[in-house]
């Protein structure tokens, strides 16, 4: 995803991963390095993702700029799919 969020950036695309654990800080920084993530993280997320109801992880939410879940994706998918969705939400 932080490959996807750097080549939609320009056209407003925001990529934010939940900690949906509520793991201190350093911990969610030691896991961003070793697995090379850019985006911003939202630490103690457990709010956030029981509001979305995400069950599973890891769950993708595509949401409008209103506010609105526009698509999901449960579990891993593969960069081609997630830049598919991706790309239809932002031409709407």
């Amino acid at each position: 995803m932080s490959k996807i969020a750097e080549d939609y950036k320009s056209k407003g695309l925001v990529v934010l991963a939940v900690n949906a654990w509520n793991e201190e800080k350093g911990t969610i920084a030691k896991f961003a390095a070793e697995k090379g993530l850019k985006q911003r993280i939202l630490l103690n997320g457990q709010k956030a993702s029981l509001k979305f109801k995400v069950n599973s992880l890891p769950t993708t939410l595509w949401i409008g700029r209103d506010g609105m879940i526009k698509d999901a994706e449960i579990g891993f998918d593969s960069e081609d799919s997630l830049r598919k969705k991706t790309e239809a939400i932002i031409s709407e």
